[in-house]
């Protein structure tokens, strides 16, 4: 529902009802406001920029000698994005290098268990434990 827009609002309002009913039921810490402020991950990228507009807007009605919106709006409006891609250094492909075999660790290690001996994948015999007592 959050990812459709005809039912992204209706989305919204039951994640909170969700998260508020898990917040009284379960007693989980912070854990349901997290998620719902969270849920601003579902909302358009450009809202941020919105809402100050919306805002500066306000303040603006109220404060007619500056208008920061408008100068805003003109500086955007000259942005021209960068055509040409440039080559990469040796320093930023080892970096990338590093980020890729950073991630593909942090993939595969909650994966070890598919590949440790046992009754199956789904065996729970302490074979993942790295530190033993």
């Amino acid at each position: 529902m959050l990812i459709y827009n005809p039912t992204f609002w209706i989305g919204i309002i039951l994640t909170i009802i969700f998260h508020t009913m898990n917040n009284f039921i379960f007693v989980i810490g912070i854990f349901p406001y997290f998620m719902i402020a969270s849920t601003s991950l579902f909302f358009r990228a450009d809202w941020p920029s919105r809402t100050l507009h919306y805002i500066l807007k306000k303040i603006n009605y109220i404060n007619e000698e500056y208008n920061p919106v408008a100068d805003t709006a003109t500086k955007l409006l000259g942005y021209v994005p960068p055509r040409n891609r440039k080559k990469l250094t040796l320093r930023q492909k080892i970096e990338l290098v590093m980020i890729i075999i950073f991630m593909l660790y942090w993939i595969l290690i909650p994966l070890r268990f598919l590949v440790m001996p046992g009754e199956g994948p789904q065996s729970w015999h302490d074979n993942g434990n790295m530190v033993r007592f």
